[in-house]
């Protein structure tokens, strides 16, 4: 959940129909998000809500 408020990257296929958790599919998707240039987009301490930052 913290993951896809902070990001904008929807989870919904971490989860079986039945909702179990599928940790594979988490971590492809997690990978996926790494492999491209979006970590670079954010700064260490700075909030994000759905990839956008957030100022207080």
């Amino acid at each position: 959940m913290i993951f896809e408020a902070n990001s904008g990257v929807p989870c919904r296929g971490f989860y079986s129909p039945a909702l179990e958790f599928q940790p594979l599919a988490a971590a492809a998707v997690v990978e996926q998000f790494l492999d491209s240039d979006a970590p670079r987009r954010y700064e260490p301490g700075v909030r994000y809500f759905m990839g956008n930052r957030h100022d207080d």
